[in-house]
């Protein structure tokens, strides 16, 4: 019998990231896959590090609201991989349940980052109160239970119909209308890549802090390269003020030989350097 390989996931079934985990499976035809439903990011690095899952999907940035920082902090100390990324389209939708209408909303259940990322709409609602949900899946699946006409969640369209019952009132809110999130696949093991395979390398580096290194700096050594930088952020270390780390997603492949002699280069400049991943490109849905 095949042993069957976990995906772990934020939220119950219908989640931007349950949604993310079924496309990445299917798009890499990884078979006999079971779920584990995670209510936080930390549980999802968790069941991976102690090998209950073999993989980890975590939203990083979306195209509306930027960076997703919990997830950049807990990528610091991670001695996980980063195996891969897929890009997934969110259409945040209000749902409530069958026959309520907008004016009669005064609750609105949703994950924080749908609520940032359709903050220009809801600035015209003032007195809607906002519930924060452990995932927008959870909202829907509390609305759905909690059967008031006064509530609604934030949340995708079809999860809502087909897994919690609840009818769309308001579609496509979002800031932006080609509103997009990025996941990444968190793996125990590296994966080794043909060297012409279109790749983001992804690296964190070490610096003192306030840095002695500018961004600027280092987008000069890549650019000496012709290495196109996809993300670049600084990121502040908890508990410790002279240090910082700067994650660095570049599209290139690190099995290049170009690319090794430009991260030997930044290695050279910084305290460290963790090489978290080289992995395919995703092609964005």
């Amino acid at each position: 019998m095949k042993h069957t390989e976990n995906i772990a996931f934020l939220g119950p079934q219908g989640s931007y990231s349950h949604i993310a985990s079924e496309q990445y499976a299917n798009t890499r035809q990884l078979n006999n896959i079971g779920e584990y439903s995670c209510q936080n990011f930390s549980d999802i690095i968790k069941l991976v590090t102690t090998k209950q899952a073999k993989y980890g999907i975590l939203p990083i940035e979306n195209s509306t609201s930027g960076a997703i920082h919990e997830v950049y902090n807990l990528l610091q100390n991670t001695i996980l991989f980063l195996i891969g990324e897929i890009h997934i389209p969110i259409i945040h939708c209000i749902l409530t349940i069958p026959n309520a209408s907008f004016k009669e909303i005064k609750k609105i259940y949703s994950h924080p980052e749908p609520f940032q990322q359709c903050n220009e709409f809801f600035k015209n609602f003032p007195k809607l109160d906002f519930i924060f949900c452990k995932s927008s899946a959870d909202a829907m699946e509390k609305v759905s239970k909690l059967k008031n006409p006064s509530f609604a969640a934030l949340g995708n369209e079809n999860s809502g119909k087909y897994l919690y019952g609840l009818q769309v009132i308001k579609k496509n809110i979002a800031n932006k209308k080609n509103n997009t999130t990025r996941f990444i696949i968190l793996g125990n093991k590296k994966i080794t890549i043909n060297k012409n395979t279109p790749a983001k390398t992804t690296l964190i580096l070490s610096t003192d802090h306030p840095s002695n290194i500018s961004i600027e700096e280092i987008s000069h050594i890549l650019n000496q390269y012709n290495i196109k930088i996809h993300h670049i952020k600084p990121q502040s270390i908890k508990n410790n003020t002279n240090e910082q780390k700067i994650f660095i997603d570049m599209q290139a492949n690190l099995y290049q030989q170009y690319v090794q002699e430009a991260v030997k280069k930044l290695r050279n400049i910084t305290h460290s350097l963790k090489i978290l991943g080289c992995y395919p490109i995703s092609i964005q849905e």
